[in-house]
């Protein structure tokens, strides 16, 4: 009888039968909503609307009206033909129809500057302030369209200025010393020969230029301590506070110079000692008495006959003795609480807060003592429970309930027949029971679209925000429920297209351009014939188009260089900033075109020249003249009869010219020590810091000369020893003993006897035998 019905028709009408006539159990929760699909609805404020044929403007439903409907402020436009401009309406203009605030212009021939809108000028437009310039002419300098010069032009405030040539120093324009020049303050400096200290510029002094305080120094020659220069007598020179001291003989306490005391000079507060025999407790210095010595607070104590608890000295009484707080105890009879001495209870004593229990007999939970109840006691808050009985709910005791049970909330539940819900204990339901709020469900059934219970319907059953639809129907666009229509419908933003005839570009509906239709911003285009450059649509043109900037180029016959379609010339096209040329005839030159001259063509900055017969020196060129010529800074020289000190040139004199410090000096009777000339002391001689010494008669111990003792003399700190009958131990000279000589700290020993066991000299166990 139903022959002349198709057949995907009478499956929808089996279906739907099935659905009406199922048997489905009773759930616990809020009632389902209707069987039968309901039409698309919205929410626009209070009120339902239809969003196909009606939208939500400004919380009022407007009807739907044009190709685009969209809204602008209250009202409803056709997106197509007009734009929304902070909730006025303005016809679409041109080719890429833009907002100016309250206007609308086509962004293809003009720009909004500040919200006021001009017409686009030169090949670059760019805004300035309230109106355009061409920035590939011109330069915006706090908001004043200023005329590109030089070859770097750059803004200093309000004017322009060549950065090739100057530099802007606070809003001061100098002129550019070196390539490397640098701003100090509003001066300029060449950091290859100045410093700048604190806005003051000063000759690069030594070979460690530094700045101490405002002023420049050597740091070879000189130490700088909080702003005040020393001369530096050594490498032990140092500062304290303000002052300078030689380390050697001397100590810095505190910002106090002390002289040096004893094997282990140290400091105790403003004060020296020798820490081999004294000791500093809290600022207080004690002779060293007893086995072991300790600080115990301001004062020392025998650490073998005392203990020290907190601060608080307590004789010691045997071994296991320990602290407790301020007091001493005996832990084989009584244990320590939170700082209170409890006596030792029961097989297991334990701590609960500052009480001490039988741990057999007691729990502790949470501070309080429970008696143990049960095999397996344990604490629920201050309370105890047997676990094999008993649950602890959120700090509630409960019995368990089933053999799986489980804690929701304060209560127990058995997971076999009941789950937990959002803490509220429900039925299990159906073959696939799930949680929707509060509530249990069927999932084979039912759908919870965000906590509300949906009867299953239709084919494909899903959920759109908190209602149920059918996706084999509906689409669901951002929350909006919407019947499917065309052959592939898709959503965009909140509304719906056909993608086999439009496509959706930055959530805007399109219809479909050409055979291979692509997005540009919320414009559609056929990529075949045309392209995006920079979110404007351009023409594709040429075997290989490409985009520069806003613009379309063909890339086989020309190129884009900076933002500008320049075309490709000679054998090897080239960029030179905004400017193409032909690298095989022409030299770019920091942004300048040169053409290539003689044999080996070189940029000597922003100029060309000749490297076979002239050089370059910082930006100067020199010719050659057929002689060897090399650079000495911005200066030339000739190797052959002259040499180069640090930027400076001098005549070749005497037997073995030398530099020292950017000067000359005669290296067969002078030597240079520390960037200082000094003349020598014997044929073969060394430096000590910036002091000659004779290494033959004497040596250098941490920048002192030291005459040497013996043909084995060697260092020990600052001072010298022969190591033959003495050694060294941490930096303490110390005579040597026995067979075997060894240190033990600041002390020396025969270690066939003795043996150092932190710092301690014990006689070794078979001494006596070996003996």
């Amino acid at each position: 009888m139903f022959s002349h019905v198709s057949s995907p028709i009478w499956l929808l009408v089996v279906l739907w039968a099935a659905s009406i006539n199922a048997d489905d159990a009773l759930m616990s929760g809020p009632p389902t909503g209707k069987n039968s699909i309901r039409p698309p609805t919205g929410k626009c404020g209070n009120e339902v609307y239809n969003p196909v044929t009606e939208i939500c403007c400004n919380m009022a439903v407007k009807k739907k009206d044009g190709r685009v409907p969209r809204c602008c402020g209250s009202n409803v436009i056709d997106g197509v033909s007009f734009l929304c401009c902070k909730d006025h309406v303005q016809k679409r203009e041109g080719l890429l129809p833009q907002c100016c605030r309250k206007e609308s212009f086509d962004a293809t021939r003009f720009m909004c500057c500040r919200g006021t809108i001009h017409g686009r000028v030169g090949k670059l437009p760019r805004c300035c302030g309230n109106t355009t310039i061409d920035s590939a002419e011109q330069v915006c300098c706090d908001g004043k369209a200023r005329k590109k010069t030089g070859k770097l032009p750059t803004c200093c405030g309000s004017e322009v200025y060549d950065a090739s040539r100057q530099l802007c120093c606070k809003g001061v324009l100098q002129g550019r010393v070196g390539k490397t020049a640098k701003c100090c303050g509003t001066s300029s400096f060449d950091p290859v020969k100045e410093i700048c200290c604190n806005g003051n510029v000063f000759k690069r002094k030594g070979t460690r230029p530094k700045c101490c305080g405002g002023n420049g120094y050597d740091a070879v020659k000189q130490i700088c301590c909080k702003g005040n220069l020393y001369p530096r007598k050594g490498i032990e020179t140092k500062c304290c506070g303000d002052k300078s001291y030689e380390a050697c003989n001397f100590m810095c306490c505190k910002e106090n110079i002390k002289k040096k005391y004893g094997i282990l000079p140290r400091c105790c507060n403003d004060t020296s000692y020798d820490g081999a025999s004294s000791l500093c407790c809290q600022g207080h210095v004690f002779k060293k008495k007893g086995t072991k010595p300790m600080c115990c607070g301001d004062t020392m104590i025998d650490s073998i006959k005392d203990l020290c608890c907190q601060g608080n000295k307590e004789t010691r009484h045997g071994a296991t003795v320990k602290c407790c707080g301020l007091k001493s105890y005996d832990t084989v009879t009584h244990m320590c609480c939170e700082g209170n001495i409890q006596k030792r209870n029961g097989p297991r004593p334990k701590c609960c807060g500052t009480q001490g229990y039988d741990s057999m007999m007691y729990i502790c939970c949470n501070g309080v003592l429970k008696k143990r109840k049960g095999a397996q006691p344990k604490c629920c808050d201050t309370r105890a429970y047997d676990s094999a009985f008993q649950l602890c709910c959120e700090g509630a005791v409960r019995d368990k309930k089933g053999h799986k049970a489980k804690c929701c909330g304060t209560k127990s539940y058995d997971m076999a027949y009941f789950h937990c819900c959002e803490g509220h204990i429900q039925k299990l339901h159906g073959d696939m029971p799930k949680c929707c709020g509060h509530y249990s469900y069927d999932a084979v059934k039912y759908l919870c679209c965000e906590g509300k219970i949906e009867k299953r319907t239709g084919i494909d059953p899903g959920c759109c925000g908190d209602r149920m639809i059918d996706e084999a129907k509906q689409l669901c666009c951002e929350g909006v429920v919407i019947d499917k229509e065309g052959t592939a419908p898709k959503c965009c933003g909140n509304r719906m297209y056909d993608s086999a005839l439009q496509i959706c570009c930055n959530n805007t509906v399109n219809d479909m351009v050409g055979p291979r239709p692509s997005c540009c911003e919320t414009k559609a285009y056929d990529s075949t014939s045309n392209m995006c450059c920079m979110g404007v649509i351009q023409p594709r043109f040429g075997k290989k188009p490409e985009c520069c900037a806003t613009s379309s180029y063909d890339a086989v016959i020309s190129m884009c260089c900076d933002g500008s379609v320049q075309n490709r010339q000679g054998i090897q096209p080239l960029c030179c900033v905004s400017h193409g040329y032909d690298a095989v005839t022409q030299t770019c030159c920091e942004g300048q075109i040169h053409n290539r001259v003689g044999l080996d063509p070189q940029c000597c900055r922003d100029q060309i020249h000749d490297a076979a017969d002239s050089i370059c020196c910082r930006g100067r060129i020199y010719a050659k003249g057929g002689v060897d010529r090399q650079c000495c800074s911005e200066l030339h020289y000739y190797p052959m009869n002259q040499i180069c000190c640090k930027g400076n040139v001098y005549d070749r004199t005497g037997v073995d010219p030398q530099c020292c410090d950017g000067f000359l000096y005669e290296g067969a009777t002078h030597v240079c020590c520390n960037g200082m000339i000094k003349p020598k002391v014997a044929a073969v001689t060394y430096c000590c810091g910036p002091y000659p010494y004779d290494n033959s008669t004497q040596i250098c111990c941490n920048g002192r000369i030291n005459d040497k003792k013996g043909h084995e003399a060697q260092c020990c700190g600052c001072y010298s020893y022969e190591a033959s009958t003495y050694m060294c131990c941490n930096e303490v000279i110390q005579k040597k003993h026995g067979k075997i000589p060894a240190c033990c700290s600041t002390r020396s020993f025969d270690a066939a006897i003795y043996e150092c066991c932190n710092g301690v000299l014990k006689k070794r166990p078979d001494a006596e035998k070996q003996s």
